[in-house]
């Protein structure tokens, strides 16, 4: 608007992006089988804390179900 009351306007588009990546905090923990040799975690099982600076739309681990073949320690990916 200039000093006569004048005035024009003209739109321009915004991009946003999330760039940053999620920050991915896990815990160790231990499960027991049960009397048929099986055992079964959640990604909230193992997850200690993770966060994202928009919001986590979802969790998932890549080994969910374990039995008598896995005694030990085993390496999961959340």
């Amino acid at each position: 608007t200039d000093v006569n009351g004048n005035s024009a306007s003209k739109t321009a588009r915004v991009t946003v992006e999330d760039d940053i990546t999620p920050t991915v905090r896990t815990q160790d923990i231990t499960v027991q089988l049960d009397t048929n040799g099986n055992a079964t975690i959640s990604a909230e099982d193992i997850d200690n804390g993770s966060s994202d600076n928009c919001q986590i739309q979802s969790r998932s681990l890549n080994i969910t179900n374990f039995d008598c073949s896995n005694v030990g320690d085993n390496s999961v990916e959340l």
